[in-house]
């Protein structure tokens, strides 16, 4: 456990660059702020740090600016259920834990509670849009094969997925679909074993999935023309402690109102707030489902994803979202794209 630690404590008076470091170095997505006794001052998610940076906090700047100073944290006793039911209700990923002088000893990850073998997991792409937001860039080739720094977005994916242990890759596919499998193949040179899933109509973000083969398993499920940082295992995992029949990953949306926003109660002043800032969960575009999401669909039908979870959510199925905060851009326009260009540059 000392080894764990190591790679996830660092003092306040570190940076947030130092930070940014261990979280890419290690993986573990959290940092433990502590004080010299080892006593637990705040955590730190790369969520965290993304939020500061759009605030205008700078890199060299103190870690302690981003942190989350009321942090949640399991004393050594807790139980293994209690732990569970935090993981599962809270959405977290990694809980310090303490003992009774408040002096950090170890962190539970809820990769610890919940083993996927994800080498025999699968995962379906999305790739069958026609990409009618971007104008002329799709007039002669499908959304997922535009290029970002020379690789087409459904090759980012797919080496994301590889990388992680998927090696079970459907693709479903209809607007100039021959593009896509003459790139791609059977997956070999990919270390992949990919398969198609051809629509001879468009059936949306969702229908294809009554076209899926029975594979016994939970299916991770990506729209086809998403970058992010995601990790399809976390959301995997996460289904799988919840016990999910669908799970839906999201993400947090700020839109800040302009002016200064007055509430009234006819001509008398209630409350004044200067430019508040609106929070939504927003949808990623990325899920878990199980074998049985196919009962909601239709044959043939031409239906989105979310359609479906509202149909199973309407019969009391259990729905749950995952919130993501990694970095995560829609390709929908020639600014996206570019976007990710320059991203992935940096």
């Amino acid at each position: 456990m000392e080894k764990i630690l190591k790679k996830i404590t660092l003092y306040p008076s570190n940076t947030i660059s130092d930070g940014m470091k261990k979280l890419d170095l290690y993986g573990l997505q959290i940092i433990v702020l502590i004080d010299k006794e080892f006593n637990l001052i705040g955590t730190v998610t790369d969520g965290d740090i993304r939020k500061g940076l759009m605030k205008d906090v700078k890199l060299n700047d103190r870690i302690l600016k981003v942190a989350n100073l009321n942090p949640k944290f399991v004393s050594e006793n807790t139980s293994k259920n209690e732990i569970m039911k935090i993981f599962q209700n809270f959405n977290f990923r990694a809980i310090p834990v303490i003992d009774d002088n408040k002096k950090l000893k170890s962190c539970y990850f809820i990769n610890d509670f919940v083993k996927i073998d994800s080498k025999s997991s699968s995962i379906l792409i999305m790739a069958g849009g026609y990409g009618k937001r971007l104008g002329h860039l799709t007039k002669n080739c499908p959304k997922p094969m535009l290029k970002i720094n020379k690789k087409p977005i459904l090759r980012h994916i797919i080496e994301k997925a590889v990388k992680e242990n998927f090696y079970n890759i459907f693709i479903s596919v209809h607007y100039k679909h021959e593009i896509i499998k003459n790139y791609f193949g059977n997956g070999k040179n990919f270390n992949a074993n990919i398969e198609y899933i051809i629509e001879k109509k468009p059936l949306g973000t969702g229908g294809c999935l009554k076209l899926m083969p029975n594979i016994n398993e939970s299916l991770v499920v990506t729209n086809g023309d998403i970058f992010s940082q995601i990790r399809f295992t976390d959301i995997l995992n996460f289904h799988k402690a919840t016990s999910s029949d669908v799970t839906m990953s999201v993400f947090n949306h700020e839109i800040q109102n302009p002016f200064g926003v007055v509430r009234t109660d006819g001509f008398k002043l209630i409350e004044f707030e200067e430019k508040p800032t609106w929070t939504t969960k927003v949808n990623a575009g990325i899920y878990v489902v199980e074998d049985t999401v196919k009962e909601f669909i239709n044959k043939k039908e031409n239906i989105s994803l979310p359609g479906i979870i509202k149909r199973m959510n309407d019969k009391n199925k259990k729905c749950s979202v995952y919130t993501m905060s990694d970095l995560w851009i829609d390709i929908g326009t020639e600014d996206q794209l570019k976007k990710a260009e320059t991203l992935i540059k940096k």
